[in-house]
């Protein structure tokens, strides 16, 4: 019997509710201005649709105000060995050098950075398991993502999002996806991870005892004592690409 119990509970919005005509002048509005800012005439019910789109990827951009120094080493894409030098990373690229010499390098020509005791990887093709049901998903993308703990069957890095910090799973065929960090969300999508562990999938579901974002590195483990040869991601993959289930 695995046994779980959550380290946080729901917090009630703290937010005054405003009076009915201003909270739908205000949406109106801001339906208003995301249409102008994508240069999109729409209809009022179409601008639900593209705030949704923009909101979701605002949700998943990476932190441009993530930033780390110091010497240590990074792997270039087919490079045979770690290079050393002084690095600044970033989100989007490291730094290598000092002064005039200084040369920066984009994440797609990189395959990892070690600055620290902190060791990041660039992953590819990393999808969002962020949009709710029936709501239009997110393109994959290269992500930078700091290493957390690492199985044969797959690998736990950290996501430097705007919305703070997401799980990001690497699973041993290359395959990547940032999850959910409202529990609701994160439960939904690792049911389809995990779901035919019969225990853990009781624990997924919900009440007192719904397991949490937190859990994650113990959700692994227990399910890779349970099935060693890992994890079957193909409806959990459709989810995040956005297909419908039957």
């Amino acid at each position: 019997m695995i046994e779980l119990s959550p380290n946080s509970t729901p917090r009630a919005s703290s937010q005054a509710a405003s009076p009915p005509v201003r909270k739908r002048t205000g949406r109106r509005l801001m339906l208003l201005m995301a249409a102008l800012l994508v240069g999109i005439p729409a209809s009022y019910g179409q601008l639900v649709g593209i705030v949704a789109v923009l909101v979701a990827n605002s949700v998943a951009a990476a932190d441009m105000q993530f930033v780390t120094r110091g010497r240590g080493q990074f792997h270039r894409v087919g490079g045979a060995a770690w290079e050393t030098d002084y690095l600044v990373l970033t989100s989007r690229n490291v730094t290598v050098g000092q002064g005039s010499a200084a040369n920066t390098l984009h994440l797609e020509a990189l395959e990892g950075v070690v600055i620290h005791q902190d060791s990041f990887a660039v992953v590819r093709q990393a999808h969002f398991a962020l949009v709710a049901k029936g709501k239009e998903a997110l393109p994959p993308a290269t992500v930078l993502g700091r290493r957390l703990w690492r199985r044969p069957q797959v690998e736990l890095l950290s996501y430097r999002a705007t919305a703070g910090e997401l799980p990001l799973l690497r699973f041993v065929d290359g395959k990547a996806a940032v999850l959910p960090k409202k529990p609701r969300d994160f439960r939904a999508a690792m049911l389809l991870l995990v779901g035919d562990h019969p225990i853990l999938a009781q624990q997924l579901k919900g009440g007192e005892s719904a397991l949490q974002p937190e859990h994650l590195r113990q959700i692994l483990e227990v399910y890779l004592r349970w099935k060693p040869a890992g994890f079957d991601t193909t409806a959990f993959f459709a989810a995040a690409a956005g297909e419908k289930g039957e």
